[in-house]
């Protein structure tokens, strides 16, 4: 068939140059680290929040505890 353009009247063929290769490699590794920083940023934000609200937590049970303590030193002293 002389109007196809492959030998043998198959498909065409795209061969990717060797450089345009290394270049889309380049562009997905750029891709993925920033993906994996934004992930580790946004892991390290969740951590910081976890950790204020176990304080937040701690404070409140260490403040409950302090109240109850204290009624009971109250109960004590009327008895």
């Amino acid at each position: 068939m002389a109007s196809d353009p492959t030998p043998g009247g198959g498909s065409p063929v795209t061969v990717e140059r060797p450089r345009s290769k290394m270049v889309r490699y380049a562009i997905e590794r750029q891709a993925l680290r920033d993906r994996i920083d934004q992930l580790e940023r946004e892991l390290a934000h969740e951590r910081r929040q976890r950790r204020q609200i176990v304080e937040q937590y701690e404070r409140l049970l260490r403040e409950k505890e302090a109240a109850i303590e204290s009624e009971a030193g109250l109960l004590d002293g009327l008895f």
